[in-house]
């Protein structure tokens, strides 16, 4: 039976023409006009994920804090909010307050917003 390049011959379909180079990886090629483009591309990508990734988070808490930690870890946090307004910080730092502490000092930012969801905020 014969239709549409394909011979059938007891039951076993056939392609006429195999496929070949199947197998083979392909191989990808860039031109030389749009190289530099991805070259630069590549470039920015990588400085602004290198400066997200240097984003630092600080904690601070008015109970189980102590001023010499370094407020890396919720472990060890920052107790004063003094502490916190001495110190210099980078773009995309985080400061998290922990939930249900209290602090009788001056903030010099407002409301921290709801706090009932997390344990710092």
């Amino acid at each position: 039976m014969k239709g549409g390049g394909a011979v059938m011959e007891t039951g076993i379909l056939r392609l006429r023409n195999p496929i070949r180079k199947t197998n083979r990886p392909a191989l990808l090629r860039m031109t030389k006009g749009k190289s530099g483009i991805a070259l630069r591309m590549f470039a920015i990508v990588f400085v602004v994920w290198s400066g997200v990734a240097s984003a630092a988070t600080y904690y601070v808490s008015s109970s189980t804090g102590n001023d010499a930690n370094n407020a890396l870890s919720a472990s060890a946090p920052w107790q004063t909010i003094a502490h916190v307004n001495g110190q210099t910080f980078q773009p995309g730092d985080s400061i998290l307050f922990k939930r249900g502490d209290v602090w009788n000092e001056s903030s010099g930012t407002g409301l921290f917003g709801d706090c009932r969801e997390h344990d710092y905020v």
